[in-house]
């Protein structure tokens, strides 16, 4: 089969820009009041702002000194604007939180849009696929009203990848120890490292997740993960869990017990370390690696979908994996995000697409030869 020729830049550019000031457009008048939120930055950046302020404290994680700079600051009150990263992350926010607010929230959102783009176009010059689905993603597009931090730890991710797939496995270990940002969503991305016995990547993570503990030690103190557990415990941080597309939202949604929960998610882990353990081609390991990952996560919303763009995109165009890239391209256009209000049953249809798509690489690993010697990455 004769390769798609590489879309130019240019196209990936104009399609991602374009697609995204559409949704800006549809989202302005089907919630206005998120766009508003948007424009005055009163979204997830701000307990990022806030943390950085008091990074050098032991009361990063204290909700009433986080409420009582949100009011002396921003002259708002909002009990869910909780921080909920390690440590490490205010650190390296901290010459942001010397600026006006509004000065330091427009320039984070500059580095957010671009760290986006450039993850878009790392992924799509393969595939013109990438940039389409993009285009109309509603995970970006919520990632960017929201304030979020998920564009950073994806280019993070393709960094990683990419390093790593031209055998620069140290620089690319380097790269994923700032997905530790939101390390929750990539616990079978660790699993896969050691399972394919990648040992250079695994060096560079671990020196770079040594500097990141040094920085949040240093800022904290010895008792920061102590501190940092009881703020994850906090319930505020996790509002609407029936909207979450893991295996937690739908346990949730359904009504299922803790046991439940836990079984599925032993059930996932245990069929990923058998695939890899089998000889999974690299590829889609880790594509496998991202949509399971989303599974697992305790903590996930609707801008955590980027996960999945990047898992299309590391397929590619392999031809044994067709049902899990068509499984991944439906979950990454916007009707099942249509369908996650609370309480209501079709939130589920998302969370449903990700575990057949994950199932569907599952079986495409039985048919697929492992093409990739695990000796290129040591």
């Amino acid at each position: 089969m004769t390769p798609a020729p590489r879309p130019a830049p240019w196209k990936i550019g104009a399609l991602c820009v374009g697609g995204l000031a559409f949704m800006i457009g549809v989202m302005a008048v089907w919630s206005p009041d998120l766009v508003r939120d948007a424009w005055l930055g009163h979204n997830d950046f701000v307990p990022s702002y806030i943390a950085a302020r008091l990074a050098s404290s032991a009361q990063l994680y204290s909700p009433e000194a986080t409420v009582r700079l949100q009011n002396e600051l921003l002259g708002i009150r909002a009990d869910w604007m909780l921080y909920m990263r390690p440590p490490f992350f205010a650190v390296l926010m901290k010459s942001l939180a010397a600026l006006p607010f509004q000065v330091a929230y427009w320039i984070f959102q500059t580095l957010s849009v671009t760290s986006i783009a450039v993850f878009v176009w790392l992924f799509a010059r393969k595939s013109i696929e990438v940039a389409v689905l993009a285009s109309i993603s509603v995970p970006i597009l919520l990632a960017v009203l929201q304030g979020q931090d998920i564009g950073f730890v994806m280019l993070a991710f393709a960094g990683f990848y990419l390093l790593s797939e031209k055998g620069r496995g140290f620089e690319g270990g380097l790269a994923l120890s700032l997905c530790l940002i939101k390390f929750h969503l990539f616990p079978l991305t660790g699993l896969a490292l050691l399972l394919r016995r990648e040992w250079a990547v695994v060096r560079g993570f671990s020196i770079g997740a040594a500097v990141l503990a040094s920085l949040s030690f240093s800022v904290v103190g010895a008792n920061w993960p102590a501190l940092y557990w009881a703020a994850l415990k906090n319930p505020a941080l996790h509002p609407g869990e029936k909207v979450m597309p893991n295996l937690h939202g739908l346990s949730a949604l359904m009504g299922w017990g803790l046991m439940t929960e836990t079984l599925l998610m032993a059930a996932v882990t245990g069929v990923f370390l058998v695939v890899v353990a089998r000889g999974c081609p690299r590829p889609l390991t880790f594509a496998l690696a991202l949509a399971g990952g989303l599974l697992l996560s305790y903590h996930a919303y609707a801008q955590d979908g980027m996960l999945l763009l990047a898992a299309l995109g590391i397929l590619g165009q392999t031809e044994r994996t067709t049902a899990f890239r068509r499984l991944l391209q439906v979950s990454l256009t916007p009707v099942p995000y249509a369908l996650l209000p609370p309480q209501n049953v079709g939130s589920a249809a998302l969370t449903a697409l990700i575990i057949a798509g994950f199932l569907a690489g599952v079986a495409a690993s039985n048919r697929t030869p492992a093409s990739t010697s695990v000796d290129e990455y040591r």
